[in-house]
């Protein structure tokens, strides 16, 4: 027995020492912050104009998604087609930069093996809206890969879902720095494309099984909650305000609570059974679809059958109707005095196309649009002048 206890302690001395001996995982930094680099000569002195990008989309027989995108000029009422390609199995949304003169999108690359099979791969690619030139970054990413943003549009950041990592790409000079977000105890953490928070300090996914975590960017988790339903991925679990200073949870069909930022993350009700009138039982579940930069009102609404949108009131959670007959997703103006979005039916009194709704109660037909048979539109996002 003695001799046993001694391989014993060798053996637990032997671990220590090869621990030891391990060099340590680079951590992170409390924010991301690419303010001292240069903007990118691409980028320079291009004029912002307010325009709204919208897409036209029409999936084929063979699962490829084309893709049309357009930008229509506000002031002088143009439109132009700004990116066209072809997307195979799934359509992922561009991103659109701080600096408001381009956006990032995920570009699909096919090539055929020796022995025929076909493989494609995914790298992020960047677009100037009003030049279109093109900035492909050398990174390989997957489909569980999320995009985002530095605060100052100067970095590209890649948040990785499996063996969790960050990826800071520095457009200035194309190097990048990574670390490891694995501080807890998942293999996992699924993210999206908008869990990285506006300045830059916070992220959000879904850790373990059906649970919500907040982190640090360095990875060091700071809030954990479950959630009451299941989903394939996050995206349409939480959502940052303009400000970072609040996170939507959506906990139920129309259970949404949110996350005051801060040394307490006091979590307090939103909309329930309570305030949500008799919306609750008339429609299905509620999708949030844009947060305003004033932080003070959220556009929502259901999707078919019943599709009705909604105005919510932070914080208070009132629920207030709209009847705009547009459909989903909404985006707001960078005033946040008005929002656009497209109907995809022609109701004989009214096309279908791309409208502007003032919150006072005016909506304008900007561009008409033919969205007859399996096209589907979508307003993108909002860009505002210099």
């Amino acid at each position: 027995m003695a001799e046993l206890k001694q391989w014993f302690i060798l053996f637990c001395l032997l671990i220590i020492t090869v621990q030891c001996a391990l060099p340590a995982k680079s951590k992170g930094p409390e924010v991301i912050n690419c303010a001292t680099d240069e903007i990118p000569i691409e980028l320079q002195g291009i004029q912002k104009k307010e325009s709204v990008i919208f897409t036209v989309t029409k999936p084929d027989k063979v699962k490829v998604i084309v893709r049309e995108m357009y930008a229509f000029d506000l002031l002088t009422a143009s439109n132009k087609l700004i990116a066209y390609q072809e997307f195979p199995f799934h359509n992922e949304k561009p991103i659109l930069s701080p600096l408001e003169t381009n956006f990032v999108f995920r570009e699909y690359i096919r090539t055929e093996e020796t022995s025929g099979e076909i493989i494609i791969h995914e790298r992020p690619v960047i677009k100037v809206i009003e030049t279109q030139v093109e900035i492909p970054i050398p990174l390989e990413i997957t489909s569980d890969d999320a995009l985002g943003w530095s605060p100052d549009g100067k970095c590209l950041v890649v948040m990785s879902s499996r063996n969790p990592e960050m990826t800071v790409y520095h457009l200035s000079n194309g190097q990048y720095q990574q670390w490891s977000l694995q501080q807890g105890f998942w293999d996992e953490v699924y993210f999206s494309d908008g869990s990285l928070s506006p300045d830059g300090r916070w992220l959000v996914g879904e850790c373990g099984r059906h649970e919500i975590c907040v982190m640090k960017v360095n990875g060091e988790i700071i809030y954990q909650h479950p959630i009451n339903i299941a989903r394939p991925k996050p995206a349409a679990l939480f959502r940052w305000s303009s400000g970072s200073n609040y996170l939507i949870l959506e906990e139920g069909d129309w259970e949404v609570s949110y996350l005051e930022v801060g040394a307490n993350w006091s979590k307090q009700p939103l909309i329930n059974a309570a305030n949500c009138q008799e919306y609750c039982e008339s429609y299905a579940s509620l999708f949030i679809s844009d947060w305003s930069s004033d932080e003070l009102k959220i556009i929502g609404g259901t999707r078919y059958p019943n599709m009705r949108e909604f105005q919510i009131n932070f914080p208070a959670g009132t629920v207030l109707p709209l009847t705009t007959g547009l459909d989903l997703p909404f985006v707001f103006s960078p005033d946040g005095r008005r929002m656009s979005g497209v109907r995809l039916r022609d109701t004989g009194f009214a096309p279908s196309g791309v409208y502007i709704i003032d919150l006072g109660g005016e909506m304008k037909l900007v561009k008409e649009l033919d969205l007859l048979g399996s096209e589907v539109g979508e307003v993108l996002f909002w860009t505002s002048s210099d």
